[in-house]
């Protein structure tokens, strides 16, 4: 190799390491650069981290002091809370204590109310009971005797239709008749002693109830006569008439007041002697209204002697003699028309005006034929 190739290698060697070492000189300041960018961007993200550290914890300090200003709200909540819970608790106890006191008042009301309308009720039958007077239907008994009048043997379908009618003309009919006839009485009746514990008098019930049941017994009677006995309801129609003439006019007129008042009797013994199948008139059925026209001469006699002339205003117009007189009168009348009676008829009859002056003599005397002549209303 030659001296020049040898210089040009080492020339060429010389400038590859000159390359070299500046490339190496490049590098370094590359390097270098990169250090610095490196430590530039370290101290940024120390900053942006110290920031961002900063910034959570002024966050989680601000959240910090929140929950505690919450917590504390709460806290204040939840005393308000339970200062309220403890007066609404107060309060129920209270209400529950008012609902206690009200139910024992609601069920001391109702079992007041239970008791008020169990007595009221009872009040009420009561008043119907004595409105109808139970203990005159044994009159009715008269209506058995015109039956047997008309019929000698009573079979048992008669005695369901005898008890049948006599249960709608006595507990219906009259029992209605006899309402109306304690509402037109009213004011004589508070005068009279034995009569003013009656229902309406002493204000049981009032004087619409009176009304409404007697209006009721009556159309009641009436309508099953009509359905089940129509050839009775003439009687119906005669009976009602003559009570509501008798306890409007007739009562105030004397004499017409007892011949009003026993007409009702042989009636009830004209309807049996009906229901018995004749219908023909009996001269016993006018000894017997005389008989009864002498009963109610008797009880005008006793109220007369008892001075109830307020509870009855037309005993003022009656005195001994005038009684006497009709005694007179109605037995003389009685007997004088047995002169125009069969056997059988004048030995009925005769009974009967027998058992009339007997009963006439023993009223004031002996105990038990007062109180079955009183039994008979006059």
């Amino acid at each position: 190799m030659t001296e020049n190739n040898k210089k040009k290698i080492h020339e060429k060697t010389i400038e590859k390491i000159s390359a070299l070492n500046k490339e190496l000189s490049e590098n370094k300041k590359t390097i270098q650069k990169l250090k610095t960018e490196i430590k530039e961007r370290e101290k940024a993200l120390r900053e942006k981290t110290q920031n961002i550290k900063d910034a959570t914890l002024t966050r989680v300090l601000e959240s910090k002091q929140n929950l505690l200003a919450n917590i504390k709200k709460n806290r204040e909540t939840i005393e308000k809370l339970k200062s309220q819970l403890s007066i609404k608790d107060r309060e129920l106890q209270e209400l529950t204590k008012k609902i206690k006191e009200i139910g024992k008042e609601s069920k001391q009301k109702a079992i007041t109310e239970f008791r008020e309308r169990k007595e009221n009720v009872e009040v009420k039958t009561k008043a119907a009971i004595q409105f109808q007077r139970w203990q005159f239907y044994i009159t009715f008994i008269q209506t058995i005797f015109g039956f047997y009048l008309a019929k000698t043997v009573i079979l048992k379908e008669d005695a369901f239709i005898l008890i049948t009618v006599i249960f709608i003309f006595g507990p219906l009919l009259y029992g209605g008749i006899y309402t109306l006839n304690d509402i037109f009485d009213q004011t004589f009746d508070k005068k009279n002693p034995r009569k003013k514990h009656r229902p309406l008098v002493a204000k049981l019930v009032s004087l619409e109830e009176a009304l409404v049941f007697s209006l009721l017994s009556i159309l009641t009677g009436m309508f099953l006569t009509f359905y089940l006995f129509p050839d009775l309801v003439v009687f119906t129609f005669a009976f009602l008439l003559i009570n509501i003439l008798y306890s409007f006019k007739l009562k105030h007129i004397p004499v017409l007041d007892i011949l009003s008042n026993a007409v009702t009797h042989p009636m009830r013994v004209y309807l049996g002697y009906y229901i018995g199948g004749k219908s023909n008139f009996n001269l016993i059925f006018l000894i017997w209204y005389l008989c009864c026209c002498i009963f109610a001469t008797l009880r005008r006699e006793k109220d007369k002697k008892k001075n109830k002339e307020s509870a009855r205003p037309v005993l003022k117009y009656y005195n001994l003699r005038i009684f006497k007189m009709l005694y007179f009168i109605f037995f003389t009348t009685g007997f004088s028309m047995l002169f125009f009676m069969d056997f059988v008829q004048k030995i009925i009859s005769g009974i009967l005006l027998f058992i009339t002056f007997f009963s006439l003599i023993g009223y004031y005397k002996i105990p038990f034929i007062k109180r079955i002549v009183n039994a008979f209303k006059f």
